[in-house]
This record gives C-alpha cells, sequence and structure tokens, in this order.
C-alpha cells in the first residue's frame, strides 16, 4: 500500500493546472490558433478570386450588353459578401482582422519584407512599362524580365524562413507570403472582372492596355491569363500544403524553380542563342533547354551556400535525384505551348515531394 501511495498518479486538477500553464503547452495552441487563423485568410481570398471568376465565367459582360460600373460593383460586392460569411463564421470578422494584423506585422523581419516588396512593385511597374514603350527589349524578353522581382520576392521570404537560418521553429515570412500572393490574385482577378464587364469603356480600355503590353498571341482570347497563371504558379506550391516540415522545403520552393529560374532562363538563352528547335514546330530550344536545366541546379546549390537548406539536407533529397526531377520539369516544359507556368511549377511539386519521402533516394539510386 505504501508502494501505491508513493506511485500514486497525480490528481485531476494538478494535471489540469500543468496543462493550462506549461510553457510548451501554450506556444503549441498559441502556433495552431496562428495557422488556423493564417489558413482562414487565404481560403477567404482564395474564395473570392474563384467567386469572381465563376462569375465572370457565367456572365462575361453585363446584361444587355450596356457596360455598367454599378453592376460590376454589385457582382463583386456579392462575392465579398460570401467570403465574409465565411470568414465570419470562422473565425469572425474582429478575428480575421486582427490575424492578418499580427502576420503581417509578426515582427521587424515580416515589416521589413512587406515594406520591401511594396517597394519593388511600385519601382517595377512603372521600370518595365517604361521599358516597353521605348520597344528597347522585344516582348518575350520583357515579359519575363517581370517574372525577375515576383522571383525575388519569393526568395526573399523563402531565405528569411529557411530551415538553414531559422531551426526547426522558423519565423513567418512564408505565412506572410501565403496571404500576399492570394490577395495579389484577388487583385488580379478583379481587374480582369472589371475588364470584361467594362468592355468599351474608358477603364477597360486602359486595363487592357496595360495588361496586353506583357503578353504575347497565346492571350489573343477574351481572357487574358499570363498574369494569373505568373502568380498561380509561383504561389500554388505554398498554398497546397501548409504542413510540411520545415526542412522539407523543396516542393515548396517548386513555383520559384519552375517559373522564376527555369522559364526565365531557358527563353533568355533560346532567344539570344537558340538555334536547335526541340521538336518540329516547336519555339523551344534545346539551347534554352540545357540552359533552364543547369541554370535550376546550380540556383539551388548557390541557395543551398546562402543558407537556404533546398537541396543537401541530411535524410532528405539527394543532388543527383533533384537534378533529374528538375531535368524532367524542364523537359516537360520544352515540349509544352499553354499555361506551362501553371502546370510545370505544379508538376515539379508533386516530384519533389515524393522525392522527399522516406526511401526514395534509395528507390533512385
Amino acid at each position: 500500500s505504501t508502494d501505491s501511495h508513493h506511485h500514486r498518479r497525480p490528481s485531476l486538477m494538478s494535471r489540469l493546472w500543468a496543462w493550462l500553464f506549461s510553457p510548451e503547452v501554450a506556444e503549441a495552441e498559441a502556433a495552431r490558433d496562428a495557422a488556423r487563423k493564417e489558413w482562414v485568410l487565404v481560403r477567404a481570398a482564395l474564395l473570392f478570386a474563384s467567386l469572381l471568376f465563376i462569375s465572370l465565367a457565367m456572365r462575361p459582360r453585363s446584361l444587355g450588353g450596356r457596360p455598367s460600373a454599378g453592376g460590376v460593383v454589385a457582382s463583386a460586392s456579392i462575392c465579398l459578401l460570401g467570403t465574409l460569411l465565411y470568414v465570419a463564421g470562422t473565425e469572425g470578422i474582429a478575428g480575421g482582422i486582427l490575424g492578418a494584423r499580427d502576420l503581417l506585422l509578426f515582427d521587424v523581419t515580416n515589416a521589413s519584407l512587406l515594406v520591401a516588396w511594396l517597394g519593388a512593385v511600385a519601382c517595377t511597374i512603372p521600370g518595365l512599362l517604361a521599358l516597353a514603350r521605348s520597344k528597347a527589349v522585344s516582348n518575350i524578353v520583357l515579359r519575363k524580365l517581370f517574372h525577375v522581382p515576383a522571383l525575388a520576392v519569393f526568395a526573399s521570404a523563402f531565405l528569411a524562413d529557411s530551415p538553414g537560418r531559422q531551426g526547426e521553429v522558423g519565423g513567418r515570412a512564408v505565412p506572410m507570403l501565403r496571404l500576399c500572393s492570394a490577395g495579389v490574385l484577388c487583385v488580379l482577378m478583379l481587374c480582369e472582372f472589371a475588364r470584361l464587364r467594362l468592355q468599351g469603356t474608358g477603364v477597360a480600355s486602359a486595363l487592357t492596355k496595360f495588361f496586353r503590353t506583357f503578353t504575347d498571341d497565346r492571350d489573343s482570347g477574351g481572357f487574358i491569363l499570363s498574369h494569373l497563371s505568373l502568380i498561380l504558379g509561383l504561389a500554388a506550391p505554398i498554398w497546397i500544403d501548409a504542413g510540411l516540415p520545415r526542412s522539407n522545403w523543396p516542393p515548396l520552393c517548386s513555383g520559384m524553380l519552375a517559373v522564376g529560374v527555369a522559364d526565365v532562363l531557358g527563353a533568355l538563352v533560346g532567344k539570344a542563342v537558340g538555334s536547335v528547335a526541340i521538336c518540329e514546330g516547336s519555339t523551344k530550344t534545346l539551347e534554352g533547354t540545357c540552359a533552364a536545366i543547369s541554370g535550376t541546379v546550380a540556383c539551388a546549390l548557390a541557395w543551398d551556400r546562402a543558407g537556404g537548406g533546398l537541396v543537401s539536407r541530411q535524410g532528405e533529397l539527394g543532388f543527383g535525384t533533384f537534378a533529374l526531377l528538375c531535368s524532367s520539369a524542364c523537359l516537360l516544359e520544352a515540349f509544352t505551348l499553354q499555361l506551362d507556368n501553371l502546370y510545370v511549377p505544379l508538376y515539379l511539386y508533386a516530384v519533389l515531394l515524393l522525392g522527399t519521402l522516406p526511401g526514395a533516394a534509395a528507390l533512385a539510386a
């Protein structure tokens, strides 16, 4: 009886007290709460963009063919109301606002990155418009130059949160990037919504002139998809799965690698020195594809040197496997014509995710 007295389990009250006031439990609860709020906000932004797209697909123009600013505002307001109802039913409007504030201003790093991103947008768009008016570069070079600042924005967030710098805890720059990129998609979708619904007005003409500056003949239809596919290709991997371990970064970086590095290098090198078509009737060249493959692998190695922890972390993706998977993505891009900015990053995300599974390296070997 004495032994059982000494080994008696803690009482319910003592266990409850320990659970309530344990620092580890409090930190874990706070992290789960922040992650939940983040995903509610991201889903809300994607829901708003989806509702706009559905509304536009069902009725591309105003009724009777008469453009109406009031009709556009009413339709967008209905989409926004549906989004707000979702937020109100999950976190509450006040909780959503506070969650966005906490994420955007989480610490000095997040606030500094946000200011830098806004500054990059403010400088890039006027600069590229001036370059387009000067006719100093071709259309394809101009479009690929637009990818560079987008790559810089994404790379800065990933580098700030990289496992080599933050350890397993990590920062909140990538979650902020996830929310901001969803917000950018909403803005672009809203512009496309207004452009198509207000055809024949000065607003639609100005928006069309602006977006056509950065498109080619593949965007000859009613919808202009180049700008939408760019943000979708870069951000879709980080929207799909936020539950990957901090050290398992290759799949989350697939958008940057496919759209920001491989696509840009392949197009620019192919335009400059390409002479051997990758296949009959294609504008893609062998030289451009080789540049895309070698450039992607080289950038990944340089990223590791900077502390990004992309390839050479123990127990994860090896260099050989990474190079093979990136080569397959570049070859897929070389043999496709439409919307490669969208589905090549998703393909690379899938194969890199498979490559980081336990036993994948041994299987590849």
